[in-house]
């Protein structure tokens, strides 16, 4: 089986690697599935941050 990112061989370790909350393979190596994970970790840490940055301009006009 081969990493579906970067098309590695799998170890056997890799290719047992499911997703528990999906219950499917990741079918990705480990440095794929870490690159991945935190791109998506760093998306959202972004989202929170504007999220954040967003109410707290909101909460300055409303005071002005």
């Amino acid at each position: 089986m081969r990493c579906r990112a970067c098309n590695d061989e799998l170890t056997d370790y890799e290719a047992t690697l499911k997703d528990s909350r999906a219950d499917d393979y990741f079918d990705l190596c480990v440095q794929c599935l870490t690159s991945t994970r935190q791109a998506v970790f760093d998306s959202e840490l972004e989202t929170e941050y504007n999220v954040l940055k967003n109410y707290q301009s909101s909460q300055e006009e409303s005071e002005d």
